[in-house]
């Protein structure tokens, strides 16, 4: 029943240091992650965590990481098969509907590590295009960056792939970058706030203070995410 409600979700954008609604209210976003469909093309109790946690736990945020090739429908090779394009999309077309009929927020992660790749441009190309201008859909454009220093964080660059213990070092990657997963976005005509993680597992944000911050020239503007691991 709660798919089928109209959309409550008030479009919200950067002022300063604030999210803040189009009258110049303050947003507090407090929610969780509901993890699954980044490992699994069907996820596991999706909607039912997403119920639990808008009802009952009066959140007004859910993160919910994706993967790119459950999105595409070719699965996650070697280990997971292909799988319907479509019926995963279904997933994520209800998450989104469930928040917006409760006026909360669908974070939509993109749940990648290490560095921006072409990939990831075109799974935002796609994506950003279906949710364009939903106001309860955001955009977490890349969930954890590596630690290549800001320049290869913010322009992309030649970088070593991450090394896996015990295997040698794989071949380097052509990284593109944050700005080019920010403007893949504005590129669709999607003005949705756009969350994007800082340096070593998106822990580090000191760069954005020191010239590496987002460009954003069209849109309602980059909230920075630190994974306080430490």
């Amino acid at each position: 029943r709660m798919l089928s409600l109209p959309p409550k979700t008030a479009e919200i954008k950067v002022s300063g240091n604030k999210l803040v609604t189009a009258d110049g209210k303050e947003v507090w976003l407090q929610g969780v992650n509901v993890p699954s469909l980044e490992w699994s093309a069907k996820g596991e109790n999706i909607l039912q965590s997403m119920k639990v946690a808008l009802v009952d736990w009066k959140a007004n945020a859910v993160r919910l990481p994706v993967h790119d090739g459950f999105w595409f429908g070719t699965g996650k090779p070697p280990k997971v098969p292909p799988n319907d394009a479509e019926a995963y999309r279904k997933i994520v077309d209800d998450a989104v509907t469930m928040a917006a009929s409760q006026g909360a927020y669908l974070i939509l992660d993109l749940h990648r590590f290490w560095m921006p790749e072409e990939r990831d441009i075109q799974f935002w190309k796609d994506a950003a295009a279906r949710y364009k201008n939903n106001p309860a859909v955001i955009f977490d454009i890349f969930n954890e960056p590596g630690d290549r220093g800001w320049a290869i964080w913010r322009d992309g660059g030649e970088v070593k792939g991450k090394p896996k213990k015990g295997e040698p070092e794989p071949q380097a990657i052509q990284s593109v970058g944050m700005q080019a997963l920010v403007n893949a976005v504005r590129g669709t005509g999607a003005r949705n706030l756009i969350i994007a993680g800082g340096v070593g597992s998106a822990y580090d944000l000191q760069g954005i203070l020191e010239g590496y911050a987002l460009t954003d020239q069209s849109g309602n503007g980059i909230m920075y995410a630190t994974h306080f691991y430490n």
